[in-house]
């Protein structure tokens, strides 16, 4: 038996496929047909994407797979877009049951790992915290 490469998919809310130009709201990553996260709040300028949210599903939180669904994501805005030089996170969203510190410090540490800079937590208000750092191409 011998390994198979996954493959990946990117949809949008419709389960139609992602294209950056016309849907800029949701993407939906599937690896294997099975979702494993997904992208929010986006938005380009001539060089840049803004990415306000960024999750992998629940089920793999904390199983590290976070780096490998964000290069597909960068993979795919690389062929839609490949204008985009940066993608600028602006990462504060939470669900109420969210223990705040611990999911900031994992979005800190996977923008860390993918050789994101100025990365850095900011606090918005008690319970809000905010991640930003930029991830340049060249390390997509």
């Amino acid at each position: 038996m011998f390994w198979k490469k996954p493959t990946f998919t990117f949809t949008n809310a419709g389960g139609e496929p992602f294209d950056l130009i016309r849907c800029r709201e949701n993407c939906f990553i599937k690896k294997d047909q099975v979702t494993v996260g997904y992208v929010q709040g986006l938005s380009a300028s001539s060089s840049s994407l803004t990415i306000d949210h960024f999750a992998v599903d629940s089920g793999l939180i904390g199983k590290g797979q976070g780096e490998e669904v964000l290069r597909e994501f960068a993979k795919l805005i690389e062929k839609q877009a490949p204008h985009i030089q940066t993608m600028d996170f602006n990462l504060g969203r939470a669900t109420s049951n969210s223990n705040i510190q611990k999911l900031a410090d994992a979005r800190e540490a996977l923008l860390n790992k993918v050789n994101a800079i100025n990365v850095q937590q900011l606090l918005i208000k008690p319970g809000s915290i905010v991640v930003i750092g930029t991830w340049n191409k060249a390390n997509w």
